[in-house]
This record gives C-alpha cells, sequence and structure tokens, in this order.
C-alpha cells in the first residue's frame, strides 16, 4: 500500500522532531509505501536545519522523506502544495 503525509511547519523548531519521529514509527511496517513531505513555510528558527538533519536520520527503503521550503500563504496553502507536488511526481 502506498500512503503520503504532508506536514506544514512554520518557526516550530522545538516541536517538528517529535512529530515526524511519530510519524517515521508508525511507518515501520514494510509492507507500507510512505511518501512523507514536510513543508516548512520558511522558517527563521533552525526548523529547517533540524528537517535536513532528520531526513539523514530516517532512510528506510519504503519511506521517502521530502522537505520544501519557501514562504506560503498559511498552513492550508503548505499542504495543497505538499498534495501538488505529489500529483506532479506521479507518486
Amino acid at each position: 500500500m502506498k500512503f503520503c503525509i504532508v506536514t506544514p511547519v512554520f518557526n516550530a523548531v522545538g516541536l517538528i522532531e517529535r512529530t515526524v519521529a511519530s510519524v517515521v514509527a508508525q511507518c515501520r511496517d514494510h509492507s507500507l509505501s510512505v511518501l512523507y513531505i514536510v513543508c516548512d513555510g520558511g522558517s527563521t528558527d533552525g526548523t529547517l536545519d533540524l528537517l535536513i538533519s532528520l531526513k539523514e536520520r530516517y532512510r528506510f527503503a519504503n519511506f521517502e522523506f521530502r522537505i520544501s521550503s519557501k514562504a506560503d500563504g498559511g498552513m492550508y496553502d503548505a499542504i495543497a502544495r505538499g498534495f501538488e507536488s505529489v500529483r506532479e511526481s506521479g507518486y
């Protein structure tokens, strides 16, 4: 089964690691194929740097972790942008 998860984030360096770890813990079933996209709205508090290090930490055969970072129109815009990138990639 294929799943796609999109998480919007902005200046959440203190929370995003826990969020990502929770998603990863739920995706350890190797019968699943998971695409996880975190859409950062242009954070200035170190969130992007932390996401990059988490992407390196969480590498599994059935788990693809993508990060997008640019200013957006808020949470719903970020979510829409994330799912649009899924459609464009043909996942």
